[in-house]
């Protein structure tokens, strides 16, 4: 019965570190050296911040830059240019819509090419410009109050977005302070000249408690990541 307990509550550990740390820390060799690998995996929690914060930076730019897109082809067809040479001078030197933009140079489906640039970057802002340019099709001056809805609409999004993200910063940290305590009340343990990490690993009652603290542990991460992830997907 005890190896059995010990086995779960080391596999619950496991299972807990890895989703509070993201999912992909790695595992560290237990044989090239205990600083050794608490370098490599730092090297690794700090490569996965970096890429994760990395990431989040990229799709909020493509976001504003799309948004830009549609403020700036609005400005350009109310001043009563044609819809695909306005197109190109709101693109800019960094284009976010370059499939539209080769559609409207050779006279193709610049809607297509639209929803092909929004499909590829995940913008829903393209998709929707892509669906009033087909509606509004040869009709400058629908298509530039729609446009301008489209990248104020966008603009209003980010700014709830980073409103949001403001405000779960709290929930995050209380969840993240929450989950440390365990730890914390064990090195207070220790340091009070007990002895609960040698109970909990070495007593049936010891490894039970431990087992069922882990699981209890691993159902509040995945909890609280569930309700901030729930609340981010409906903007």
């Amino acid at each position: 019965m005890r190896p059995v307990l010990a086995g779960t509550a080391l596999v619950a550990l496991l299972v807990s570190a890895r989703l509070w740390r993201g999912g992909s820390a790695g595992r560290l060799s237990r044989a090239s050296g205990g600083q050794h690998s608490r370098t490599r995996y730092l090297l690794l929690c700090g490569t996965r911040i970096r890429d994760r914060v990395g990431s989040t930076a990229r799709l909020r730019a493509r976001r504003l830059q799309a948004a830009e897109l549609c403020l700036a082809l609005a400005a350009e067809l109310s001043t009563g240019q044609a819809p695909e040479p306005a197109l190109r001078r709101a693109a800019g030197p960094d284009p976010i819509c370059p499939t539209a933009l080769a559609a409207a140079g050779m006279g193709g489906d610049v809607a297509e090419g639209l929803r092909v640039d929004g499909g590829l970057l995940a913008s829903e802002t393209l998709r929707a410009l892509a669906a009033v340019w087909e509606v509004s099709q040869g009709s400058g001056s629908g298509l530039a109050s729609a446009a301008d809805g489209l990248g104020r609409a966008a603009l209003e999004r980010e700014r709830i977005r980073r409103e949001l993200s403001a405000e779960m910063a709290g929930p995050r940290a209380t969840a993240q302070v929450l989950a440390a305590l365990p730890v914390v009340g064990l090195l207070l343990g220790s340091g009070l000249g007990g002895s609960p990490v040698t109970w909990l690993f070495t007593s049936p009652i010891g490894l039970g408690v431990l087992t069922v603290g882990v699981i209890l542990e691993v159902l509040g991460v995945l909890w609280v990541r569930a309700m901030v992830r729930s609340v981010e997907r409906h903007l």
